[in-house]
């Protein structure tokens, strides 16, 4: 029998796994990137539970611990930087059996990709335009590429899907404002390290939060409530 193809829009995190199972379940995968490159960098998110328990079917754990970070003090401090409180970060690690850690997500991405990088065809720097299903398969238009038909098509391009947008309409019919704005970068040589602890101050409204990474690098992570949406988004 013919190989099932499924395209899958997004190489972040859901794509690359997603092509990882269908690849040894017998499908013929293809991953389709806006960007023109894989898309590294991210903020450092928990790593657990359901998702470690598919990592480690995934024999990626080792790799996932390797760039990973361990956390071992949570501290909240006070205007002037001085600490209110604090806890160890035994208290999470333990109950989960050591099964936590965290992680930048490009890390993670990044990991998850390699699996297979170089089984499956990967296209960067397009996004599908259009979708037709028919009887015997789904009719793509890509902004620069030639049409295909596939079998199935996967729309894992996050928040601001392009495959949701082509087959259902806009984003705004679906995009439900929460009353929070968040964004994180990187700084070098940034003086006030701590390692291995997560350290935040918040007053209502607003909150800030950093983080000592390997390469004398710092994540800064910032948060804001807002009642109504920005006219813009911020760049």
């Amino acid at each position: 029998m013919k190989r099932k193809s499924v395209l899958i829009s997004g190489a972040g995190i859901v794509g690359p796994a997603l092509a990882y199972w269908l690849w040894h379940r017998g499908f013929e995968p293809v991953l389709i990137e806006r960007a023109a490159q894989f898309r590294e960098g991210g903020y450092m998110i928990d790593f657990w539970g359901v998702g470690f328990d598919v990592a480690g079917r995934m024999n990626l754990i080792p790799r996932l611990r390797d760039v990973g970070y361990v956390i071992d003090r949570v501290k909240f401090v006070n205007e002037r930087g001085r600490t209110r409180s604090a806890f160890c970060a035994e208290i999470v690690r333990c109950p989960l059996g050591n099964r936590f850690f965290s992680l930048p997500r490009g890390d993670l991405a990044k990991a998850i990709f390699d699996t297979v990088a170089d089984q499956i065809e990967t296209i960067f720097g397009d996004n599908v335009t259009g979708i037709r299903e028919g009887p015997t398969g789904v009719d793509v238009q890509f902004e620069h590429g030639h049409a295909r038909r596939f079998d199935l098509v996967a729309g894992c391009d996050g928040l601001h899907s392009g495959v949701r947008q082509v087959a259902w309409g806009p984003e705004k019919e679906f995009e439900k404002y929460l009353g929070y704005y968040c964004a994180s970068f990187l700084t070098t040589n940034y003086p006030h390290r701590e390692e291995r602890t997560y350290t935040s101050y918040a007053e209502p409204g607003q909150q800030i939060s950093r983080y000592a990474l390997r390469g004398d690098r710092t994540a800064f992570l910032l948060i804001f409530a807002r009642e109504q949406p920005l006219a813009r988004h911020p760049d």
